[in-house]
């Protein structure tokens, strides 16, 4: 049976992922390619800013964690996150799915999924500072933990990982990211 492609996308807050992430999915709508952005449960306001996701408590959380509905799950920056088991049945019925990860979490997710492709969005620092500035949502300390972690994260030798740099446009940074979901497909300008 044909499976699906699972795009582990990665990087540091204010990268891009989800304005990427975005970007390929409205590509992908209009040349009616089959393609899921999954959903991500996490513990925080789902009007914080930046990506769609599913708001949940922490009581919430760790029932469906418990009941064994999370692919996927990790702690970090003081919430949790969850990916739904529903992104088993998409990649078994071959479609193409793109998760919006955690750097920390790719040692497990490789081990549960050992055809995943992982892909890393990178930006320089001096962007990444803007633009989290600009988002507004961490203090100046959070944001230099931020900054740091980045750096130190892009120093670590990781194999097999693809990367992509959001130092210009989302569309440059996501025509790359679609050339990894499908190395023939070829937007229309």
């Amino acid at each position: 049976m044909s499976k699906g492609k699972l795009l582990y996308v990665m990087g540091p807050s204010g990268s891009g992922k989800d304005s990427i992430i975005q970007y390929v999915k409205n590509v992908s709508e209009q040349h009616s390619t089959p393609l899921v952005v999954m959903h991500r449960y996490i513990t925080r306001p789902h009007d914080s800013g930046g990506e769609h996701h599913i708001e949940v408590s922490d009581h919430g959380y760790n029932m469906r964690q418990s009941l064994g509905l999370f692919a996927m799950d990790w702690q970090a920056n003081g919430l949790k996150y969850g990916i739904g088991i529903e992104l088993n049945a998409y990649l078994e019925k071959g479609i193409a799915v793109i998760v919006n990860g955690s750097r920390s979490y790719l040692p497990t997710a490789q081990q549960h999924y050992p055809h995943i492709i992982p892909v890393l969005i990178q930006v320089d620092a001096h962007l990444l500072r803007e633009r989290l500035q600009q988002r507004g949502r961490e203090s100046t300390k959070e944001i230099e933990e931020r900054i740091q972690r980045s750096e130190h994260f892009d120093r670590q030798e990781i194999t097999g990982v693809l990367t992509i740099f959001n130092n210009h446009t989302i569309e440059e940074a996501g025509k790359h990211l679609l050339k990894f979901l499908d190395p023939d497909f070829v937007p229309n300008p």
